[in-house]
C-alpha cells in the first residue's frame, strides 16, 4: 500500500470513529423517544433550569432535583426565581443577611437554602448537610414532589390508593403516604411487573416529566394557602387551639396536653365539629414551617367514628422521640360494616420519630385491665 494511501485510510477511520463518538454523545444527551414531547413542554414553560437541559438519561443529583423543585414554585406561583426569593425574606423578617450559607455544612447553594425554607427538601442525618452530589431515589422523589405540591399551595385531599405495587414492602414506612399520593395523581408510575422501585435511581428526563405532570394532572383547587401567607408556626398553633383549624372546616378543640419540642409543637386533644359528627382524639405535629402533621392519624379506631385516647404520653430523654399506647379492651374494629370483627384486645405501642414525624407501631400485646 503506497504511503499515501494508508494515511487517507487513517484519516477516514479516525473520522469515522468521531463521527460515531459525536453520535453516541449526541443519543445520550437527548431524552429518550417517551420523554422528548414532554420535556419539550416543561423547558417551553420556563422551570427548567439551563443546566438541567441536557445529559437526560443521566441520574439526577439531589443538588439538581431540588433546584428543579425551586424553579418549579417559581413558575407556578408566576414569580421570577429573584421574586420568589425576595418572597421567601419577606415572610420572614427574621432572616439574617447571609443565612443562606449557614443552612447546610456541605453547601452554600442559596437554592438549597430557598428549597429547605420552604419545605421543599430536608437535610440528611441530623439534618445539617444535603448530599447535594448524592443521587435520588424514586421514593425521595415521591416524597419531595409532594413537599412542592404543598409549597405551591396544594391541600392535601382525601385519597384512595389507586395501585398497589407488587413491592410495596420494600417503601419505607416514611414515604409511603407520599408514593400512595403521587401514584394515585398519576404523576409518578410503575417501572413495569406492577413494581414502583422505591430505591431505584430517578434521571434527569423522569423527573423533568413528573414535574410537568404534577402541574397537568393534579387538582390545584383544594389549594388552602400560597407561600406568601401560610401561617407562622405560632400562627398555627393559635389557629388549631382557637378552632379554625387552618385548611379543612371550623371547629372546637379542646387541649388536652402540649409539649414544645425543637422539632414541632406537640397538641393533644379533641377536636368537634358538633354532635352530629362527635369528637375525634388528634395528636398534632405543628412544624417551624407552620405545616403540621396529625400523628394519630393512622392509629385504628375501636368503633365507627371513634379512637380510644392515648396513654403514656412521653418524650425520650433527647427529645427526639414520642411514645404513647393505645388500649383496646373490646379488640380493634375490622369491619365497619355490621361491625362484627374485632381483633382481640390489645395494647398498641407507637414511637413517633420526631424529626422525621413518622409514626411506627411498634408491638401489639395482649391488652391487661387495670387493677
Amino acid at each position: 500500500m503506497k504511503k499515501g494511501t494508508r494515511f487517507l485510510s487513517v484519516v477516514l477511520s479516525a473520522c469515522l470513529l468521531c463521527t460515531v463518538s459525536l453520535t453516541t454523545a449526541r443519543a445520550a444527551d437527548a431524552a429518550s423517544d417517551w420523554a422528548q414531547e414532554e420535556v419539550a413542554q416543561a423547558i417551553s414553560l420556563g422551570f427548567v433550569p439551563e443546566e438541567l437541559q441536557g445529559d437526560y438519561q443521566s441520574n439526577i443529583t439531589r443538588g439538581e432535583f431540588a433546584k428543579l423543585a425551586v424553579y418549579f414554585t417559581a413558575f407556578h406561583l408566576n414569580y421570577s426565581i429573584e421574586e420568589l426569593m425576595q418572597a421567601c425574606q419577606e415572610r420572614d423578617p427574621s432572616l439574617e443577611e447571609g443565612w443562606e450559607t449557614t443552612v447546610f455544612s456541605d453547601t452554600t447553594d442559596e437554592i438549597m437554602a430557598y428549597a429547605a425554607l420552604i419545605s421543599v427538601i430536608n437535610g440528611k442525618g441530623d439534618g445539617t448537610s444535603f448530599d447535594p452530589d448524592g443521587g435520588i431515589t424514586r421514593q425521595e422523589a415521591a416524597c419531595m414532589l409532594v413537599r412542592t405540591r404543598s409549597a405551591c399551595g396544594g391541600g392535601y385531599e382525601q385519597i384512595v390508593v389507586s395501585q398497589e405495587f407488587a413491592d410495596w414492602n420494600n417503601v419505607a414506612q416514611w414515604a409511603s403516604t407520599d408514593v400512595d399520593r403521587i401514584a394515585y395523581w398519576e404523576v409518578m408510575e410503575g417501572v413495569g411487573d406492577n413494581m414502583f422501585d422505591p430505591l431505584g435511581s430517578y434521571t434527569r428526563e423522569q423527573a423533568i416529566v413528573t414535574f410537568l405532570r404534577l402541574e397537568e394532572r393534579v387538582n390545584w383547587e383544594n389549594a388552602r394557602y400560597y407561600i406568601l401567607n401560610r401561617p407562622t408556626q405560632a400562627e398555627m398553633v393559635e389557629g388549631i387551639l382557637s378552632g379554625q383549624y387552618y385548611g379543612d372546616m371550623a371547629c372546637t378543640f379542646t387541649l388536652e396536653e402540649r409539649l414544645d419540642t425543637q422539632y414541632g409543637v406537640l397538641l393533644y386533644g379533641y377536636g368537634s365539629v358538633g354532635a352530629m359528627h362527635g369528637d375525634w382524639v388528634s395528636i398534632y405535629m405543628v412544624l417551624p414551617d407552620g405545616t403540621y402533621l396529625d400523628l394519630y392519624q393512622d392509629v385504628p379506631g375501636d368503633g365507627v367514628y371513634s379512637k380510644p385516647d392515648p396513654e403514656n404520653l412521653y418524650l425520650s430523654e433527647d427529645g427526639t422521640k414520642l411514645y404513647f399506647t393505645v388500649s383496646y379492651p373490646d379488640g380493634v374494629l375490622l369491619e365497619f360494616i355490621t361491625i362484627s370483627r374485632r381483633e382481640d384486645p390489645m395494647d398498641y405501642h407507637y414511637e413517633v420519630d420526631l424529626t422525621t414525624g413518622t409514626v411506627t407501631l411498634l408491638e401489639k400485646i395482649p391488652y391487661t385491665a387495670a387493677e
